[in-house]
């Protein structure tokens, strides 16, 4: 391995500005010169120099490791702002689809408000309908009623002229009846008169008298039959 010294040129220079953002290969120079320090003979402006070499790469490491973990820590904040980016646009991603189905929401809302406002008057169209026609009905009704009435009297006035008729007509009947009997029992009375008396003008001459002839004679004047 080659001295500190040997590194200390132009191109250890080089190498030293490279070794800054290499951590590793100064963990291992530094290392190496703690061995060097520990096993080697060297004289005292030697270990002087080694020891400042060793002192500068540690400040170097630290700074190193300081700027390691700031940038650790740049890129873990750098991937939580990533993420908490890819999170706000995901949620103005779901804010935008949201206000589009809002925007739908709205829109159907609307139909159905104009919709429901068009079956209100409908419905009220209908109403009213039916409340006119459940007054013609009721009108109709009523003069149903008044045309039923007018027919029961009229049917009730008939009906008591037909029986004073038909009352009339029988007692004509009867009466004509009793002068038909009359006039029928008034000619039996006088052919039974006149028979009677033909029986009895017999009789008197002394000729025999027949059965009905007899019967006329001594039966019951009152029953010519």
């Amino acid at each position: 391995m080659r001295s500190l010294d040997e590194k200390a040129g132009p191109a250890g220079l080089s190498k030293s500005r490279r070794e800054r953002f290499d951590l590793a290969n100064l963990t291992k120079a530094f290392e190496q010169i703690e061995r060097d320090i520990q096993t080697k003979k060297l004289s005292k402006d030697e270990e002087r120099k080694l020891v400042a070499k060793s002192k500068e790469i540690a400040t170097r490491l630290y700074a190193l490791k300081i700027i390691h973990k700031k940038e650790d820590r740049y890129r873990n904040i750098s991937s939580q702002y990533d993420s908490i980016k890819a999170k706000m646009n995901g949620i103005f991603d779901l804010k935008s689809e949201l206000g589009n189905k809002i925007g739908e929401l709205k829109k159907s809302l609307d139909v159905l408000l104009n919709l429901r406002e068009s079956l209100y008057e409908e419905r009220r169209k209908i109403i009213r309908e039916v409340r006119e026609a459940a007054a013609k009905l009721e009108m109709v009704e009523t003069q149903l009623n008044a045309i039923e009435f007018r027919r029961s009297r009229i049917q009730a006035s008939e009906y008591r002229q037909r029986k004073q008729k038909e009352s009339g007509e029988r007692r004509e009947s009867r009466y004509e009846v009793a002068q038909e009997r009359a006039k029928r029992s008034k000619e039996n009375q006088d052919r039974w008169n006149t028979l009677k008396e033909a029986a009895l003008k017999k009789m008197s001459s002394g000729e025999k008298l027949t059965f009905e002839e007899m019967k006329l004679i001594f039966g019951d004047s009152n029953n010519p039959d």
